[in-house]
C-alpha cells in the first residue's frame, strides 16, 4: 500500500519562518522545514502561503518536495 499523504504530513506545530529544523513525516522519513522553505531528498520548495484553522496548519509550497528520491516511489 502506498499513501502519498503519509510522505507529506508531519506531526506538531511547524513554524515555517523559524530556523530550519528536521521533522519526520507520518511515514517516518526526514524533511527539514524552516526559513520559509521545505527541504527533502527530492529537492526544495518555497512556502508561499500558510493557512491556519484551529489546530491545523497547512503550508502551501511552490513545488512538490518528497522526503525520498522520486525513483524510490515509482514501482519497478
Amino acid at each position: 500500500r502506498f499513501d502519498v499523504f503519509e510522505y507529506l504530513v508531519v506531526r506538531g506545530h511547524v513554524d515555517a519562518e523559524a530556523p530550519r529544523k528536521s521533522w519526520d513525516t507520518l511515514q517516518g522519513t526526514p524533511v527539514q522545514i524552516g526559513g520559509g522553505f521545505v527541504f527533502g531528498a527530492s529537492g526544495a520548495a518555497r512556502i508561499v502561503r500558510t493557512i491556519k484553522e484551529g489546530h491545523l496548519v497547512l503550508h502551501l509550497l511552490d513545488a512538490w518536495v518528497l522526503p525520498l528520491p522520486a525513483e524510490a516511489l515509482v514501482p519497478a
